[in-house]
């Protein structure tokens, strides 16, 4: 990979070949972190809300470097330059310290003559970092010297983000007082006052040449202001809900912007026109990166997802799951060769980008800065190359990408093989069944070269030490595929079941969850959603073991990562409980349904589906426990709720109208009406 970027950056990105996971860093033993990287540095930093420690970690492999100690009550920021050479923090004990990440070096400590420092920025060179209190503080910092550049009351409420100017000429300043100002830090004095939007501000940035700032807010207007004058140059409307975030070009000719209508906007500043809408996200868009050449974006947003977009065309490219929080923070590595993603809880998943380039010149040669990586190239890969002169650089591109897909298909078998350690053993019944019916479909089927998809599915499953050179390029492969083929099978699942297909619901099913426990990992909300649905198969082939435990193990893992009282854990705990009530196990399906309305109620309300759908799971089991007194007016009562919003006839109406005639028994015969005849 890191060949491939070299002779990369001397072409052209044309087209997105393919993309892989190229490492993740998870918070442990129920940790919830903030992250801080970029797509230039090869270190990530993390800090725990509730201390004083932070973590350094590879970016690459995940591995964490070390920990270090710099404050002595928690931290509340942290901020690094792009390269990653230089971090600085701020706590709530007033501390600004600046720090090497990969030596743990402390550069220089400073004292905020106000407790908890909320903000901190760096300038990109390293010299100068600012920093924002709660009560309205920003202080700037000479790192070098160790001197203060100067200390200033800027906002009447609390400073909400500060920032740093590349050449650390000014410093930027947005507060509650909705308001941003702008500092002179070569002066150490006030330079403007930024007011124009009618609400709150959402981001403030300044462009990399220093000539212009940008903002968002919640009036929905972007504005871009000029730091001559503090002039507002141009305001930019379009957006429905209020603006998150923004990101200027270099010379803020062109921006971004996203909302929280779900979408990002890209803009022409000079022609005040809007140039592209990039929707695709079905929640608030909370995070935006870009390349420097403004070809290449990525957005992350509350949906759990991360999604890729070529800004020439406006198109999505990709989008990229595995996240079970609201994604926080992106970036792109400069050459767009790489894409981190980091979510609330502290999650940060990477990809590999593999990019189709263009690297000819007029000629149709390549250019000769591109031998050396060749050279290498030819090395490592172990396969002829032709040589510079050749003219036949898209032979060239295609044998090196080729050695780099044999690299990476030992690569993703290793990730997948831990992956499938952690949720299914391999004498699970489960991944029997679902080998069993690979040897099952191949057999069906006439020799051919290319793998059907049962086969390359089954590659995913194998041990790297058991695939020939051609099924590793295959493995490598269909990995990408399987992203988009997963959803559909997920959607064709519930329509198998519902018409009665249950055993092919059940391999469905089977399917999703190994290959989605591969991808990404057991825990991920997508991949505990199949585990209910097969679990539900399962309990209608009459194997309420399988079933119990498998929904045992999600409630399990939603309960602690996502906490007792999160929509999904409650789904999950209905779900466990109505299956030990069906299982026989009465005492403890009652356990859960006490435990389990409550917390319905206060999250959905008392006349909410799921919380009546609970209250009849409960009264079923009092009838089980042999108390329909108490079953029996609960049942009444959530039968006349059912009447009343879905009428009569509904499906749901008439499951719990049957549930109350069990509880009461059938009703009597009426007595044969007698004939009396009138004497005469």
């Amino acid at each position: 990979m890191r060949l491939w970027r070299r002779l990369g950056a001397l072409g052209r990105r044309t087209e997105l070949a393919d993309a892989w996971s190229a490492g993740r860093i998870v918070p442990e033993d129920g940790r919830s972190w903030a992250l801080e990287f970029s797509g230039r540095s090869p270190t990530a930093l993390a800090r725990a809300g509730n201390g004083a420690e932070a973590w350094v970690f590879d970016v690459e492999t995940g591995q964490l470097l070390h920990t270090l100690s710099l404050h002595t009550g928690h931290i509340s920021a942290v901020a690094m330059t792009a390269d990653g050479r230089l971090a600085v923090s701020g706590g709530e004990d007033g501390r600004v310290v600046a720090w090497h990440p990969r030596d743990r070096r402390i550069v220089q400590l400073f004292t905020s003559p106000r407790d908890h420092v909320y903000y901190v920025a760096l300038s990109e060179d390293g010299q100068v970092a600012l920093s924002g209190t709660a009560d309205g503080l920003v202080a700037a910092w000479d790192i070098g010297s160790g001197r203060t550049i100067g200390r200033w009351e800027a906002h009447s409420g609390a400073v909400l983000d500060v920032a740093v100017s590349a050449d650390h000429r000014y410093g930027l300043s947005r507060g509650q007082d909705v308001s941003v100002k702008i500092w002179d830090l070569r002066e150490g004095e006030l330079r403007w006052v930024l007011r124009g939007h009618d609400e709150w501000i959402g981001a403030a940035r300044l462009s990399d040449d220093s000539r212009f700032v940008v903002t968002g807010g919640a009036d929905t207007a972007v504005r871009v202001w000029r730091t001559a004058d503090g002039e507002c140059e141009v305001v930019l409307t379009g957006h429905a809900d209020a603006v998150v975030d923004v990101l200027p070009s270099p010379d803020a000719r062109l921006l971004l912007s996203c909302s929280v209508d779900g979408t990002v906007r890209l803009w022409d500043v000079v022609g005040a026109r809007c140039v592209h809408v990039l929707s695709g996200h079905t929640g608030i868009v909370r995070s935006l990166a870009v390349t420097p050449d403004f070809r290449l974006a990525a957005s992350g947003g509350e949906d759990r997802k991360v999604r890729l977009w070529d800004l020439t065309t406006g198109r999505q490219l990709r989008a990229f799951t595995g996240f079970s929080h609201a994604v926080t923070h992106v970036a792109l590595a400069p050459d767009g060769a790489l894409l981190l993603a980091g979510d609330e809880s502290g999650r940060l998943l990477t990809w590999a980008l593999d990019w189709e380039y263009d690297f000819g010149s007029a000629t149709g040669s390549l250019r000769p800065e591109a031998e050396p990586a060749l050279d290498e190239l030819r090395a490592e890969v172990d396969v002829p190359l032709p040589s510079r002169n050749d003219s036949r650089p898209a032979l060239v591109e295609a044998f090196a990408r080729l050695g780099d897909r044999q690299r990476h298909a030992v690569t993703r078998t290793l990730e997948l093989a831990d992956e499938l350690d952690k949720i299914l053993s391999r004498t699970d019944t489960g991944y029997r069944l679902y080998m069993r019916f690979v040897a099952e479909d191949a057999a069906t089927r006439e020799p051919t070269q290319i793998p059907s998809t049962a086969e390359r599915l089954a590659l995913l499953l194998r041990p790297e030490t058991e695939l020939n050179r051609s099924e590793e390029f295959w493995a490598g492969y269909f990995a990408e595929q399987l992203q988009d083929d997963l959803v559909t099978l997920a959607e064709a699942a519930p329509v198998l079941h519902r018409e009665g297909e249950l055993a092919a619901a059940e391999h469905t099913w089977q399917l999703v969850v190994d290959v989605r426990s591969h991808l990404w990992d057991a825990g991920h909300v997508e991949t505990q959603g199949a585990m209910l649905g097969w679990a539900a198969v399962l309990t209608d082939l009459h194997r309420e073991p399988e079933a119990l435990a498998l929904v045992r193990a999600v409630t399990g893992e939603r309960a602690q990562d996502l906490g007792p009282d999160h929509p999904a854990t409650l789904e999950a705990t209905a779900a466990l409980a109505s299956l030990l009530s069906a299982s026989g196990e009465q005492a403890e399906a009652e356990r859960m349904y006490d435990d389990l309305l409550p917390r319905l109620v206060k999250r959905f309300g008392r006349d909410d589906g799921r919380t009546l759908d609970a209250r009849v799971g409960l009264a079923r089991v009092h009838h089980r426990l042999g108390r329909p007194g108490d079953a029996e007016p609960v049942l009444r009562e959530v039968l006349a709720k059912r009447r009343l919003r879905l009428g009569d006839d509904h499906p749901d109406t008439l499951a719990v109208q049957t549930e109350l005639d069990s509880v009461r028994g059938p009703a009597p015969e009426k007595p044969a009406r007698r004939r009396w005849r009138r004497r005469r």
